[in-house]
């Protein structure tokens, strides 16, 4: 029988339209974009006063910059996507996050750069303005260049 003239099942084929049909929920990279807008509805208390906060920030001083420590990965990695996805915020955040991928064996902290480049490079050079940290140590790499326009949460994680 000649390969191209096999059917296949009809399960298969409506598989394969529910899956075109869902396609632009799901864009060609992932990891880069959340498909729809998040409405500060769906979002918790907590991420609501981090809203208010940027927000406050941003009337305040357009060129302002922050960083918000969590703890744990997972929640940077998605409160940096979700924040961009927050209507309230598009256009005037830009995030990215750095999360520490624990300790090696001299006792050193390893960092995974889970961005499009150097999320601190980026945050110094101005080409992001909020990012998501997991760890104190970042802190340092931070302040070795003052900023007048920088934030610091200082009463708890996100």
């Amino acid at each position: 029988m000649d390969p191209a003239s096999k059917k296949f099942p009809d399960e298969v084929t409506f598989i394969r339209d529910i899956l075109e049909d869902l396609r632009p929920f799901f864009p060609a990279d992932p990891a880069k974009t959340i498909p729809i807008s998040v409405p500060l509805d769906w979002c918790t208390p907590k991420v609501k006063v981090l809203v208010d906060l940027l927000l406050e920030c941003h009337v305040k001083d357009p060129a302002f910059q922050c960083v918000v420590f969590v703890e744990q990965r997972q929640v940077a990695s998605t409160l940096s996507k979700i924040l961009q996805a927050i209507p309230e915020l598009t256009g005037r955040i830009t995030s990215a996050f750095l999360v520490g991928q624990g300790v090696n064996s001299e006792g050193l902290s390893r960092q995974s750069e889970r961005f499009n480049g150097d999320p601190v490079k980026m945050l110094k050079d101005g080409v992001i303005n909020v990012c998501e940290y997991t760890n104190l140590y970042n802190h340092r790499t931070l302040s070795e260049k003052p900023y007048s326009n920088r934030y610091f949460c200082r009463r708890g994680r996100a």
